[in-house]
C-alpha cells in the first residue's frame, strides 16, 4: 500500500491537538505538554509522520470496534476523502 503521512504544520498545532486529545479521550495521560513543547521547539516544521494504514484497517475490522465506532469511522473517512479531493 502507498505511504500516507500525517503532516504537523507547527508546534502550536501539535500541542493544541495533544491537549484536546487528552481532554476529550482521557488518554495520553503520561505525556507532559511542557516536555512536548520543549522538544518541538527544536524541530523544523512541517513534520511528516508516516501512518500505518494496514494497522488502521485492521483496527477498523475488529468486530467490537466496528460495531461501536463503525458509523463514526465511515463518516470521518468520507469527510477526509472529500476534503482531500477538493483541495
Amino acid at each position: 500500500m502507498s505511504q500516507i503521512y500525517l503532516e504537523i504544520g507547527d508546534a502550536e498545532s501539535m500541542t493544541a491537538f495533544l491537549e484536546e486529545a487528552k481532554m476529550k479521550t482521557g488518554l495520553l495521560k503520561d505525556i507532559s505538554l511542557d516536555k512536548v513543547e520543549c522538544v518541538l521547539a527544536e524541530k523544523e516544521f512541517p513534520i511528516r509522520v508516516p501512518v500505518n494504514l494496514d494497522a488502521v484497517i485492521e483496527l477498523a475490522m475488529n468486530p467490537v470496534v466496528k460495531k461501536i465506532f463503525g458509523k463514526k469511522i465511515e463518516e470521518t473517512t468520507k469527510k477526509a476523502l472529500l476534503k482531500a479531493i477538493e483541495s
